[in-house]
């Protein structure tokens, strides 16, 4: 039978995860030191347009993801080209439905959860969760705020078939303006969050922009 080793630890393997820490706080230093001279300059010059609110929308976006342990891997590609499938697989679960023509105009957040569970949140609406209960009155904000985008739609009876009707009913995508999906996978469990994206060879303006 054969013997798997360990390879030991050394002095110099240790000394080389010091060093590759330290020049990691190093980068984090510069680009807050960047964030904050972006942040500055708009405050002290007079930049035409939007540019201002613009340029600080960016440097905040960027502070709050230097802060964030997460890592934000988006899957992008042309529509009806596997992103689905290879989402499933990275999940290890049959989990979004695989659409052959353009829906969803949302990206699609997929974290971490304990349970499989699905929140969504219509354009000018609130962000309503999919009820994990069978209570008296579970369910009726996010029954009003679907029949919001498409009248005849019905409630779904299953959390997999709320992110169905989310994800790829062509009535309903359009109205959508994100998803949240909460998944029990290892994957996420480490500090993962998976985004869907729309197809970049969509038509629809609004959708590169949500890609970009």
């Amino acid at each position: 039978m054969a013997v798997r080793t360990v390879p030991e630890r050394t002095a110099a393997t240790a000394d080389a995860e010091v060093s590759e820490a330290l020049h990691q706080d190093a980068l984090w230093a510069v680009l807050e030191d960047d964030v904050a001279w972006a942040v500055r300059a708009c405050k002290e010059l007079s930049l035409p347009g939007t540019y201002t609110p613009d340029v600080l929308r960016r440097a905040e976006l960027v502070r709050s993801r230097l802060v964030s342990p997460y890592l934000h891997l988006a899957i992008v590609g042309e529509f009806s080209s596997g992103k689905s499938t290879f989402i499933n697989a990275l999940l290890r679960d049959r989990l979004l439905p695989a659409a052959s023509v353009v829906t969803t105009g949302a990206a699609t957040e997929i974290r971490y959860g304990e349970h499989l569970a699905v929140a969504f949140r219509r354009s000018g609406g609130d962000i309503v969760t999919y009820p994990d209960d069978d209570r008296p009155g579970a369910g009726a904000a996010f029954r009003r705020e679907l029949r919001r985008i498409a009248p005849g739609t019905a409630m779904p009876a299953t959390v997999r078939g709320a992110i169905a009707v989310l994800t790829a009913d062509p009535t309903v995508c359009p109205g959508v303006e994100r998803v949240t999906i909460h998944h029990p996978a290892s994957l996420l469990g480490r500090h993962v969050v998976v985004v869907d994206t729309p197809g970049i060879n969509a038509t629809d303006d609004g959708h590169a922009a949500v890609v970009d």
